[in-house]
């Protein structure tokens, strides 16, 4: 298994901590998305109605964008 793993990335030594840490932040980055995003959506529903869904995408793009950057 190790061997299989170092073909597909390089870790040095030291590095795998770090690397488990860092892919342990992806993963709940991403599992938090996946759980808030239906019911942000429901919640937008709900309250403002689907006509300004797109709006709602729109907005979410331009404050998204320099955040991540």
């Amino acid at each position: 298994m190790r061997q299989f793993l170092r073909t597909l990335v390089e870790i040095r030594r030291g590095e795998l901590a770090i690397t488990l840490l860092m892919s342990l932040n992806y993963y709940l980055v991403l599992v938090t998305y996946y759980f808030l995003k239906p019911a942000r959506d429901s919640l937008f529903l709900v309250e403002i109605g689907p006509g300004q869904l797109p709006v709602v995408f729109m907005l979410i793009a331009v404050v998204a964008t320099p955040v991540t950057a």
